[in-house]
C-alpha cells in the first residue's frame, strides 16, 4: 500500500481513505475498521517521513466531522509537505508523532480544525455514510482538544494553527 499523492505533490496520509480499501469494508461498519486503518496510516506515515524530501510535516487534527477533510482539500493540498490527516486524540499519540517528525529531521506544523458549532458537527456526524458510535464523536472532539493543549504546553516552539469551521 502506498500513500496518497495529490496533483500538487503533497504526500497525504488519511486513515479514512485507507479504510475504504480494506477487504470487506462497509461504511455502516466503519468503526470496526478504525483500528486497522489507523495502524496502516501510522505505517505509511513512518515511510513518508523516511522517504519524502519534504521538510514540513502537517499534523491535521480535530474531532470527527469537524471539517478536517474539507479544510485539507481546499487549503492544504497544494502545499509541498507531508500531511497526516488524523484525529490526534491522545497526548501520547501527539507525543509519538512529534517525536517521529523531529527524529526524521523534519518540521512539525499543527493544524487543528474546530467546528464553530458542536451541535451542527454532531448532526453532520449522524448523517454521514461512515457509522461510528455517538461516544466516538465526543471522545474524538474532547481528545483532540486535550492533545492540542498538551502540544501547546510541551512544544511552545511549534507552529500551531487553529481553524474554525
Amino acid at each position: 500500500m502506498s500513500y496518497t499523492i495529490s496533483n500538487f505533490m503533497s504526500v497525504i496520509i488519511a486513515a479514512d481513505e485507507i479504510r475504504k480499501k480494506l477487504p470487506n469494508y462497509s461504511p455502516d461498519k466503519a468503526e470496526t475498521f478504525h483500528h486497522e486503518s489507523a495502524r496502516q496510516a501510522d505505517k505509511l506515515f513512518k515511510e513518508a517521513l523516511k522517504n519524502s524530501v519534504y521538510k514540513d510535516v502537517i499534523l491535521l487534527s480535530g474531532g470527527t466531522a469537524s471539517g478536517k477533510s474539507e479544510f485539507l482539500a481546499t487549503q492544504l493540498v497544494n502545499r509541498d509537505c507531508i500531511i497526516m490527516d488524523a484525529i490526534l486524540s491522545t497526548e501520547l499519540g501527539a507525543q509519538n508523532k512529534i517525536r517521529q517528525i523531529l527524529k526524521a529531521g523534519k518540521t512539525p506544523i499543527i493544524y487543528t480544525v474546530i467546528p464553530d458549532d458542536l451541535r451542527r458537527a454532531f448532526i453532520a456526524f449522524l448523517n454521514r455514510d461512515r457509522k461510528f458510535s455517538d461516544t466516538h464523536f465526543y471522545r474524538t472532539h474532547s481528545g483532540s482538544r486535550r492533545a492540542l493543549l498538551w502540544i501547546a504546553n510541551n512544544h511552545p516552539e511549534l507552529e500551531i494553527n487553529i481553524v474554525e469551521s
